[in-house]
C-alpha cells in the first residue's frame, strides 16, 4: 500500500466532501465542501440568507394594510415560502378578506389546503421566482454533478479500490469484535479433523428475545460415529432453534467470528445444506412438498462428509406412511455411506417404531428435547406425556438429551393457540379411541333427533377411525 498516495486520496476526499455535515439530520444540509465551486458557494450563500429576505418581503406586504384595518386582521397568519411546483407563494391562515382585495389587487388565489391555509401569488413572489427560482434544487443538481465527476476521477486510481476493500475488512472485523464482546462469545477452534463439538451453544438471535432465559445445548459429532442426529420432541420444544444454532455457529466460525458457545471445535465444513419450511410456488408449478423433495434431492447429490445438513420436519407434507418412509430411507441412504455428512434431522415421526424394525447404525443417534407434563396433585414426570387432558400443564426444559420422544403434544399447542376446550376434549377422545379405547358419541349426535343425525351416527359407527391418518386431513 502506497501510504503517501493513500493520504493524498483521503485529503482530496476530505477537501471535496463535507464529512462533518449533518446531512442525515437536516433536510437543508449539503455535502460538498466550501471552496470547491465558486458558483456553488454563491448559491449557498443566497440560500442561507433567503429566510431573512423572505421575512423582509412579507413585512413589506403587511405594511400595505391600511392602519384602520390592521387591528381587524392582526390575527391572520401571513408567511412567505417556497413550494415545489408552485414556486414562491404567500401563505395565509384564511382567504383574503373582501376589504383587502382592493389593496392587494396583485394577489391571485393559487390553492387551498384542507381549509387550514390558502396560497396566493403576487408581484413580489413573481420577482422572487425570476431572481432565485428553485434555488434548493439548483444547489442539489450542482452538488450531484460535482460528486459524480469526483467519483469518476477517483475511481480511475487503482489504489482507491484497495482502500475501499481494506476499509470494508476493517469494518467487518470491528463489528464482529464488538458483537463478540457484547454477547459473551468465545473463540472457536477450526480444525482439519471431521468433527464438531460445541459446548453450551446458543442461538445468537433467539436468545435476544427471551430476556436472559435461553437454555444452551451441546452438539457432538464424532469423526466415525454419531454423524446423523435425529431430534424428536413436542411442538414448541426448540428442535428447529437447536438445528439452526448449530448451523449458525459453524458458519460464524468459518467467517472468522467468535461464536455463541462456551467452547467450540469446528471441523472444516464445505457447505451447509438445508430442508427447512417451504411455501407453495405457483409460478414454478410446484407444491410445497415438491419443493421439499427438490431440496432433499440436492442435498443427496451434493453433500460430502464435510457438509452439514439440516432436515426440519421433512415428509410431513404428504400421507403419513409415505412421509415416514421417505424420511427414514433418506437417513439410511446417508448412514450407509462410509463417511456420512453431519446431519441434524428434526421430526415428529415415530422413531421407536423405526428402531423396532431396523438394525442399529453407529452413525445414527437419537436425541430429544426434554419436557414433561405436570398434573395437579401429582409429581411431574415423563410418564405423563400421553395424558393431555384438561388441567395438565406442559413444562418445557429446552434441553437436548439422549432418547426418543414420540409425542408431539399437539393438543397442548392447540390449547396455547386458544382452541375451544370442547374441541380439545373431543380431539383427546378420538386420539384415545385410535389407541383402542371406546369412543364416546359426540354430544351433538346424542341430542340430534333428526334423520340426518341418525345417518351420521350410523356412518361414524361403520368407519374405522384407526385407519385414518390425521396428518392428511389438514394442509
Amino acid at each position: 500500500l502506497n501510504l503517501s498516495q493513500a493520504i493524498g486520496l483521503l485529503a482530496a476526499l476530505d477537501k471535496t466532501l463535507d464529512m462533518e455535515s449533518d446531512l442525515g439530520e437536516s433536510e437543508d444540509a449539503f455535502f460538498v465542501s466550501a471552496g470547491v465551486s465558486k458558483k456553488l458557494d454563491q448559491l449557498k450563500e443566497v440560500y442561507h440568507a433567503l429566510p431573512n429576505i423572505l421575512n423582509e418581503i412579507i413585512q413589506k406586504e403587511l405594511r400595505r394594510i391600511p392602519s384602520s384595518l390592521v387591528r381587524k386582521h392582526e390575527k391572520t397568519e401571513w408567511a412567505l415560502l417556497h413550494l415545489p411546483h408552485f414556486g414562491f407563494v404567500v401563505k395565509m391562515g384564511s382567504r383574503l378578506a373582501p376589504d383587502l382585495t382592493e389593496v392587494f389587487h396583485d394577489f391571485s388565489f393559487v390553492s387551498e389546503f384542507c381549509k387550514d391555509f390558502f396560497l396566493y401569488k403576487s408581484e413580489s413572489t413573481s420577482r422572487l421566482d425570476s431572481e432565485f427560482g428553485d434555488l434548493y434544487n439548483r444547489i442539489q443538481d450542482l452538488e450531484t454533478a460535482i460528486v459524480s465527476q469526483f467519483t469518476f476521477e477517483i475511481l480511475q486510481v487503482s489504489l482507491w479500490q484497495e482502500l475501499v476493500d481494506r476499509s470494508a475488512r476493517l469494518d467487518v472485523i470491528l463489528s464482529l469484535s464488538s458483537v463478540a464482546r457484547a454477547y459473551d462469545m468465545s473463540r472457536p477452534r477450526v480444525v482439519n479433523e471431521n468433527v464438531l463439538d460445541i459446548k453450551n451453544g446458543r442461538h445468537i438471535l433467539n436468545e435476544q428475545t427471551v430476556a436472559g432465559s435461553f437454555i444452551p445445548n451441546d452438539a457432538h459429532f464424532s469423526e466415525d460415529s454419531d454423524r446423523i442426529h435425529v431430534i424428536t420432541g413436542p411442538n414448541f420444544s426448540g428442535k428447529t432453534v437447536y438445528a439452526k444454532q448449530v448451523a449458525l455457529i459453524v458458519y460464524m466460525a468459518h467467517i472468522g467470528s467468535f461464536v455463541p458457545a462456551d467452547d467450540a471445535v469446528i471441523g472444516v465444513c464445505d457447505k451447509i445444506l438445508t430442508r427447512m419450511d417451504s411455501i407453495d410456488a405457483s409460478s414454478r408449478g410446484q407444491s410445497s412438498f415438491m419443493m421439499d423433495l427438490v431440496q432433499v434431492l440436492n442435498t443427496l447429490r451434493s453433500a460430502t462428509s464435510r457438509s452439514l445438513l439440516l432436515l426440519d420436519e421433512f415428509g410431513r407434507g404428504t400421507e403419513g406412511g409415505d412421509g415416514f418412509g421417505l424420511f427414514f430411507s433418506i437417513l439410511n441412504a446417508f448412514a450407509e455411506k462410509p463417511y456420512p455428512p453431519r446431519v441434524i434431522a428434526c421430526t415428529h415421526f415415530s422413531c421407536a417404531r423405526y428402531l423396532s424394525e431396523t438394525p442399529e447404525s453407529a452413525h445414527i443417534a437419537f436425541k430429544k428435547m426434554e419436557c414433561f407434563i405436570e398434573h395437579s396433585g401429582q409429581k411431574p414426570g415423563a410418564s405423563n406425556l400421553d395424558d393431555q387432558g384438561n388441567g395438565a400443564q406442559i413444562i418445557y426444559l429446552y434441553r437436548l438429551v439422549a432418547g426418543i420422544s414420540d409425542n408431539s403434544l399437539g393438543l397442548f399447542c392447540a390449547r396455547l393457540a386458544g382452541l375451544a376446550e370442547t374441541i380439545l376434549r373431543r380431539a383427546n377422545e378420538v386420539k384415545r379411541w385410535r389407541r383402542g379405547q371406546p369412543l364416546k358419541m359426540a354430544r351433538s349426535l346424542q341430542e340430534d333427533p333428526s334423520r340426518f343425525g341418525e345417518k351420521l351416527r350410523d356412518f361414524m359407527q361403520q368407519q374405522d377411525l384407526r385407519t385414518i391418518d390425521l396428518n392428511t386431513l389438514f394442509p
